[in-house]
Parts: C-alpha cells; structure tokens; sequence
C-alpha cells in the first residue's frame, strides 16, 4: 500500500489545482468557456470521434470473425478504441480552434497532460508488462495506450501553439 502513496497523493494534487483553476476560468468568462463556434466544431468533432471508434470495432470484429480467433483482450480493447476516438476528437477539435476554451492559453493543460502521459509511458515500460501471450494482446497494453494518449494530447496541444506563433 506504501507504494500506491505518491501516485494517490500526485492525483489528489492534480485534482485540486484543475479544479481550483477550473473555478478561476469559470468566474473570468462568466461560466461560458466557449463560444458557439466552437461549440459547433467540438459537435461535428463528436461526430467524427464516434464514427471513428465504430469503425474500430466493426474492423476489430470482421477480423476477430474472419480469423475465428481473439486478437485482443477486452479491456485493452476498449482502451485502444477510446483512445483512438478521443485522439481524432483531440486533432480535429485543437486545429479548428476549438478545444482550448476563450481566454485562456492552454499551456497549464499541454503541461499536464505531457507530464502524466510520460509518467504513465515510465511507469509502464518500467515494469515490464507482458504485452501479448499467445498471440493475444493483454490487459496490460491498456496503460500503454493511455500513456500514449496523454503524451498525443500533449503534444498535438504543443505543435498547435508554434504553429500559432509562428502565424502571429
């Protein structure tokens, strides 16, 4: 339990300073971070997230029929099909403006979400996970794709800050 202690504390930490500025962003824009424009972008982002993660599945499951076999576990397969909806909605909805919310720069959030994918990415590959055993991908491949999540969202939230300053 001792070794969990550092990991619980580090999210408590997390949690209570994006709250705090949560509340900080809410009182500035007048508790509306976003405009409609953007409003409309993340809808059709939405969109293209969920036909993407549908897509994912109905692949997943031709093949897993076709081959008369698993491929995946359920649990790592569920990560990898959030992850790839949630990366799709992160790409579209960031170049068109429409992620970050008015006023506000983004740079605590790329900061954030940097720091916790590579956290996770150490953390993982550190321990050493079984990825596949007999051909199967294992519920340890979940921490990967997450750590891998957290670093895209990070990174794209980075290329599009010196793309936008390089605009200016």
């Amino acid at each position: 339990m001792s070794k969990y202690i550092p990991f619980i504390l580090f999210v408590a930490a997390f949690c209570a300073i994006s709250y705090s500025k949560n509340q900080v962003q809410k009182r500035k824009n007048g508790g509306k971070p976003y405009d409609e424009r953007q409003l409309l972008i993340q809808g059709k982002a939405y969109k293209y997230a969920f036909f993407t993660v549908i897509l994912y599945f109905v692949i997943l499951g031709a093949l897993s029929v076709v081959s008369e076999r698993e491929f995946i576990t359920t649990y790592a397969n569920a990560c990898i099909g959030m992850a790839l909806s949630l990366m799709v909605f992160v790409t579209y909805s960031t170049f068109q403006d429409a992620y970050i919310g008015r006023n506000t720069n983004g740079n605590f959030s790329m900061i954030i979400f940097l720091a916790c994918g590579i956290f996770m990415l150490v953390n993982t590959l550190v321990s050493k996970p079984i990825l596949i055993i007999d051909g199967i991908l294992q519920n340890s491949a979940g921490a990967l794709v997450l750590g891998i999540l957290f670093s895209y969202v990070g990174l794209i939230l980075l290329i599009k800050k010196i793309i936008d300053k390089r605009e200016v």
